[in-house]
């Protein structure tokens, strides 16, 4: 269920999916964010602290990247504006600066590619199912 997830489904259908290269953002695995989060708690960290992922992605690099970890045509990925697919209105740069997170804590990350060759895996069994 998590956008991974989405991205492999089409391309796993077959489907050509339409991934925005001006949307940037950081994400990061739930569980990390949950860990973050009781550590925040934990130390009793107090105020505005921004809470993603350290690695900064377009919606495009990560279809790229799942299509090439399933071995998949990145034809099947079209590089298109957000503008482009009616979405204009959202932000096109979410990504933060995470320094005082880093700061004041001792955070762990699961790099994103770890996260693509898992989901990738996980759809390639599928499929040969």
């Amino acid at each position: 269920g998590t956008l991974l997830d989405e991205i492999a489904g089409i391309l796993s259908s077959g489907g050509v999916i339409n991934a925005a290269y001006d949307q940037i953002f950081c994400p990061m695995v739930i569980s990390d964010l949950v860990d973050i989060i009781i550590n925040l708690q934990l130390c009793q960290i107090t105020g505005i602290i921004n809470v993603c992922g350290p690695e900064i992605w377009s919606r495009h690099q990560l279809a790229l990247e799942i299509a090439k970890a399933m071995d998949i045509n990145p034809d099947k990925v079209k590089k298109v504006s957000l503008d482009e697919i009616g979405l204009g209105g959202r932000p096109k740069n979410t990504s933060m600066k995470i320094n005082r997170l880093l700061k004041v804590t001792d955070s762990k990350f699961t790099p994103i590619k770890k996260s693509i060759e898992e989901v990738a895996k996980n759809w390639k069994e599928k499929i040969e199912e």
